[in-house]
């Protein structure tokens, strides 16, 4: 049984596993003196407390658990603790899994066993920059403002009829078949930081491509310059999803994967709610504070993304100093947004508490963000490209 908990064990490190010597040696060591030398506990740093929750929760319902105080019972004094840079991770509660005392009938242990695995893999690894509503909402801002020459472009490339936001999240869907687009959709900038280093922010990966910023200069040269019309269409959808991509704050840090590591709980009625239900009508939800961004406080303002481009233009838009926000080039606006981004996590609450106040507060960001993205994207496309 030792051997085949090893194997898949050693199956899965490899498979999510992206952390170097370093993080290991700092947190192995620890680990396996409370789990047991048996057990190999990865070093990857892909948890937070959403996942563990989500895993205790699943755990006891899948096999009737009995919470019993020191036996059996996955209390918070059972998980490793956080390394500095290498926190607790998904196959750490595997090992907890695993090596909790059963008080089940005999036989159940493989059930666990295979349960956590599970849990571990099909909890996505990181989230995608704005959510499929962002994506669309900065598409079609773009597209009622192209000119007549880039609309028959678009026309020719996607086809009659074909919107951009019918294909913004095109770049996301392709991302696991094509593992070199994978450091496109971010750019890496300490938190700490204000300032863009390209050669070391942006410094190119051989199996995962550069960033985001070098990838929206090369798109929109190939959308012009590339001779094969597939190479110009798919230079087209990336580049209609990496403008909305550098814009999403979170995808301009480097710390905790953009902030997918970073946990918090809303309870946030918004706009849907029609700012009608009571506190305590509310269901908090655990989530990390990329994924908030990503989608969440753009749901909680209307339930449609047709319905946001139409507010949009009705309020930021309407007001926006359109020359002023195009200016500039994609190096530029993602230093823009990583400032926005400093701004946004100094403003997170201590205790990453999310509520109505938070989403007050924060939705004009994310129009101001949405609708920057937006009137860029129009320009890059609007723009006469030399080909030189």
């Amino acid at each position: 049984m030792g051997g085949l908990k090893s194997f898949f064990l050693s199956l899965a490190l490899k498979i999510i596993c992206y952390r170097g010597a370093a993080c290991r040696a700092a947190y192995e060591p620890a680990v396996a003196k409370r789990v047991g030398d048996a057990v190999l506990v990865s070093p990857c740093r892909s948890f937070s407390v959403v996942i563990l929750k989500r895993a205790l929760r699943y755990y006891r319902a899948a096999t009737s658990f009995r919470r019993r105080k020191g036996v059996g019972d996955l209390r918070p004094s059972h998980v490793p603790p956080d390394f500095g840079d290498c926190p607790f991770n998904r196959l750490a509660i595997v090992a907890n899994l695993m090596n909790t005392r059963p008080i089940l009938v005999e036989g159940r242990g493989m059930q666990r066993f295979f349960l956590a695995i599970f849990l571990m893999i099909v909890t996505p690894l990181s989230a995608f920059a704005w959510g499929q509503e962002g994506h669309s909402i900065v598409a079609e801002i773009a597209q009622r403002r192209l000119s007549p020459q880039a609309a028959a472009m678009v026309s020719t490339l996607l086809g009659p009829g074909v919107s951009l936001g019918s294909i913004a999240s095109w770049a996301d869907d392709v991302r696991d078949s094509r593992p070199k687009t994978y450091n496109w959709h971010f750019v890496s900038i300490p938190i700490t930081r204000a300032t863009y280093d390209p050669t070391v922010d942006c410094k190119p990966d051989p199996d995962k491509g550069d960033c985001v910023v070098a990838e929206v200069d090369r798109a929109g040269k190939d959308i012009n310059c590339a001779t094969d019309p597939v190479a110009r269409a798919e230079a087209l959808k990336f580049l209609v999803h990496f403008v909305g991509d550098l814009h999403q704050p979170f995808h301009t840090v480097l710390e905790e994967i953009g902030m997918n590591n970073h946990s918090v709980t809303t309870r946030i009625g918004g706009e849907t709610c029609g700012k009608s239900c009571a506190f305590y009508q509310l269901k908090s939800t655990d989530e990390n504070l990329h994924t908030v961004w990503d989608s969440s406080l753009i749901k909680k303002e209307v339930y449609g993304w047709g319905a946001y481009v139409d507010r949009l233009e009705n309020g930021w838009l309407k007001t926006a100093n359109v020359a002023a926000v195009q200016a500039g080039d994609p190096a530029a606006w993602a230093v823009e947004t990583h400032g926005v981004a400093m701004a946004v996590f100094s403003e997170t609450p201590a205790d990453n508490f999310l509520d109505d106040a938070y989403f007050d507060k924060e939705i004009g960001i994310v129009d101001q963000q949405l609708g920057r993205a937006g009137l860029r994207l129009a320009k890059l496309l609007n723009d006469p490209v030399s080909c030189q």
